[in-house]
This record gives C-alpha cells, sequence and structure tokens, in this order.
C-alpha cells in the first residue's frame, strides 16, 4: 500500500521480487521518487521483471523505466467497449498457448502510445464500439530487465478473473522472471 513504510516497496522487498506487478489508478504522483529510482535500479541492473497494466501507464515507475511519459494520445474512454486481443506474435512466451479472445468490457485508450518502440508487440487490439486499433501488449527489455505492458482493464470490469487474461498475466510473470 502507499501508505506502508516504505510504500511497501523497500529495498529489502525489492530485493527479493523477481517481479513486479504494477497497477494503480489515482494516487501516481503520491510514489516517492527513492523508491521509483530503487524499482528503476532494479530492473536496469539487477534483471527485476516489470508488468505494468492498465492505467499504470500514469505511474512514475514505468515513465521512469522507459524514460517516455507514457501517454496515449488519442485518450480514453470509460465506456465499457468490447475489445478483441489479436495475439501479433504467436511466438513469444507471454502468448505461449493462447488464441485470440475477446474482453467483454473494459476502459479504451486510443491513439499513439507514447513510448519507446517496443520490442515486441505481443498483443494488438480492436474496440468493438468503433473499429479502433490501439496496441495491448508489449515488451521491451531495458537493460538486465523485462518489461510488459497490458492495456486492458479498468477497476470496474472484472477482466483480471478472466481465463485468458490471468493466462497472460502467468505467461508474464515467467517471461519477465528473466530466469
Amino acid at each position: 500500500s502507499i501508505n506502508d513504510p516504505d510504500q511497501g516497496i523497500s529495498d529489502e522487498t525489492l530485493k527479493n521480487t523477481d517481479v513486479l506487478i504494477w497497477w494503480g489508478h489515482q494516487r501516481h504522483g503520491d510514489v516517492k521518487d527513492d523508491r521509483v529510482a530503487a524499482i528503476v535500479n532494479r530492473v536496469r541492473h539487477d534483471g527485476m521483471g516489470f508488468i505494468a497494466t492498465h492505467s499504470a501507464h500514469f505511474s512514475k515507475p514505468l515513465k521512469a523505466v522507459l524514460g517516455t511519459n507514457c501517454g496515449w494520445k488519442g485518450g480514453y474512454f470509460e465506456d465499457g467497449s468490447s475489445v478483441d486481443l489479436k495475439i501479433t506474435a504467436p511466438r513469444h512466451p507471454i502468448a505461449r498457448d493462447l488464441h485470440d479472445f475477446q474482453i467483454p468490457h473494459t476502459e479504451r485508450y486510443e491513439g499513439e502510445f507514447e513510448v519507446p518502440k517496443p520490442d515486441v508487440l505481443v498483443f494488438d487490439g480492436v474496440y468493438g464500439s468503433n473499429g479502433n486499433k490501439a496496441w495491448q501488449g508489449m515488451v521491451w527489455t531495458i537493460g538486465k530487465g523485462r518489461v510488459f505492458y497490458f492495456q486492458p482493464g479498468h477497476e470496474s470490469y472484472p477482466i483480471y478473473f478472466q481465463d485468458e487474461v490471468r493466462h497472460v498475466f502467468r505467461n508474464a510473470v515467467r517471461w519477465c522472471a528473466n530466469r
């Protein structure tokens, strides 16, 4: 929790973490800069994996790890649209044992994602509400660490309980662990 000592991410905790999964909704600016620096150090120099999901694109750790503002130029829309995920890299370990699938409701981010060019775009997507495409899952190698960003989500929609999404996260943890 952000209210815990060292915001729940002490140096000792990070030292014992192979993969850090980050989701946040509103208090991104409250994360202390020294904690962000510790995360970036673990990713770049020690090879800790980092998974950012949905609105974690606003997070200080993802911005610092990727070195960009991580904004979506087309904005966001909380309309509960469906999204059809297409596996664009079927041989990537994060796509292992998966096929294209649909998430019935999500908050959508659209337009160009202002990040460095991904090493691999694992999932692309098309929104049911308007047919627009947007990247849904991409990876980077940052120093010794591996980073995965998965765009679908929202606290109002229980997509993290969907079998395919859980499978994505299991595969992503294995890949990001880099072992």
